[in-house]
């Protein structure tokens, strides 16, 4: 009996180191970074920003779905990035497939 609840607080642990390293640590907000026109696309910024390409931006890379910039090609997610000062805090750590991160 005394084995069998050695291998069942065995596998918890495990279970629970597996865990936390699948979840991995926080993502920090990268910047400030500076686009202006005439820029190359860096950082984050691509032709599927539906920013002003006319002016320049001061803006952060943050998480998944927590921009305030919207995306050319849907309106389901923002991109992920934060035009001007104070972008939200960083997410807590996301499983490395991004679609399963929470949007805010």
């Amino acid at each position: 009996m005394k084995t069998r609840s050695t291998i069942a607080v065995a596998l918890a642990g495990g279970l629970a180191c597996a865990a936390m390293a699948f979840a991995g640590p926080a993502l920090a907000n990268k910047g400030p970074f500076t686009w202006c026109p005439g820029d190359g696309y860096y950082n984050g910024v691509d032709t599927f920003l539906a920013w002003d390409w006319n002016v320049c931006h001061t803006y952060y890379t943050v998480g998944y779905g927590q921009g305030n910039v919207p995306l050319t090609y849907t309106t389901d997610y923002p991109a992920s990035i934060w035009d001007g000062e104070n972008p939200p805090p960083a997410l807590p750590g996301c499983p490395p497939i991004a679609f399963l991160c929470p949007p805010s």
